[in-house]
């Protein structure tokens, strides 16, 4: 193999393995920008429906604020009167409240009264023993610090998991003591379920933390953000497909209990449009990467390879390079013009050489 064709070869292999690595480097590293994004996309949607329950636990206290720093709730936990129950919590005053739960305890946690909001009958009825028990039990509900004081979260009854809030009884003029405790609930049902999606704009479902423990055996990996109900705040990121990303975090209620599981079902329309970008700048990159070999391997070849193998050629045949002023290996101007300069005095006192001798 000659130089010219070494020279080509080498430059042309050279300038491939380094458009090679370069196209595996971008696409290493903008590929794991976009999972990036989408892992953090995924966490943030998680995050907006935790802010959601928030939101929405807020308002409970809000309605339990007005009804438990008023006199006639503040008489009602000291008396039982059950004109209050009928005046006051009658079917249509519940429902328009949007509260499921509801109950008075005294200050020795003594039940008062406790009812529950029937959606399919839209009539009030008693709440289990069983419920009562588990909300009389749970001890953050009762150790507000503070008269003008709340405490809130989740806790999971026998059907569903609960947003429940307890602020003490005060008079309206929130002077205290406090007589007792008034405790607002509202169940995460689909209808709950479906009004947080509709707020986030977001694919949610609840799903029980008993099953969910191997669903996500074969996890992603853990994204850290934060949680108002856990002390686990760890959200999960798993792919489930081409197409779909799920983001997953546990919500512990107020008893310590895993409650449920926020499950976020998004797309990942992202992701596949970053591959579409990724894979139309490939392109582009390997169309611009051709043709720069091309003209840098045929302005070598043009520039370097032919001077230097005519110079080649003429320095075998012992041709004079100055026949001529227009040659253009002297018009060139560069080191093999200036080479060829070199030797044509060579190769014209060779020439009169050979003529003296064959004269002799």
């Amino acid at each position: 193999m000659n130089l010219r064709r070494k020279t080509l070869f080498i430059l042309g292999l050279t300038l491939i393995v380094a458009i090679v690595v370069i196209l595996s480097l971008s696409y290493t590293v903008l590929i794991g920008s976009y999972s990036s994004f989408e892992e953090k996309n995924t966490n943030a949607s998680v995050i907006d429906v935790q802010k959601a329950i928030t939101y929405e636990i807020s308002l409970i206290e809000k309605s339990c604020g007005d009804w438990s720093r008023w006199d006639e709730t503040y008489q009602f936990v000291l008396d039982g009167n059950p004109e209050f129950v009928h005046r006051n919590l009658n079917p249509d005053t519940v429902n328009n409240l949007g509260i499921d739960l509801f109950l008075f305890v005294n200050q020795s946690r003594g039940l008062v009264y406790a009812t529950e909001y029937n959606h399919s009958t839209k009539k009030n009825s008693p709440m289990s023993d069983a419920d009562i028990q588990s909300i009389l039990s749970t001890d953050l509900l009762f150790m507000q610090d503070q008269p003008v004081s709340s405490s809130s979260g989740i806790l999971s009854l026998s059907e569903l998991p609960v947003m429940i809030v307890s602020q003490p009884v005060l008079k309206s003029t929130y002077e205290g003591p406090s007589v007792g405790y008034l405790i607002f609930g509202k169940k995460i049902d689909q209808d709950e379920i479906l009004k947080l999606s509709e707020i986030t704009s977001l694919n949610l479902t609840l799903i029980s933390t008993h099953p969910f423990s191997h669903q996500i055996s074969n996890q992603v990996g853990p994204v850290n953000g934060p949680t108002s109900f856990s002390d686990k705040p760890e959200i999960v990121v798993q792919r489930t497909g081409p197409d779909t990303i799920i983001g997953y975090t546990t919500i512990t209620d107020l008893a310590g209990n895993d409650s449920f599981i926020i499950q976020v079902t998004g797309n990942r329309d992202l992701y596949n449009q970053g591959l579409a970008t990724i894979g139309s700048f490939i392109v582009i990159v390997v169309f611009i990467s051709l043709l720069f070999i091309v003209i840098a391997l045929l302005s070598i070849d043009y520039l370097v390879m032919k001077p230097l193998a005519v110079l080649i050629d003429r320095t075998r045949s012992r041709e004079s390079f100055f026949s001529d002023d227009e040659d253009p290996l002297l018009r060139s101007g560069d080191e093999l013009s200036e080479l060829a300069k070199a030797l044509t005095p060579v190769f014209d006192h060779i020439a009169r050489s050979e003529e003296e001798l064959r004269e002799s």
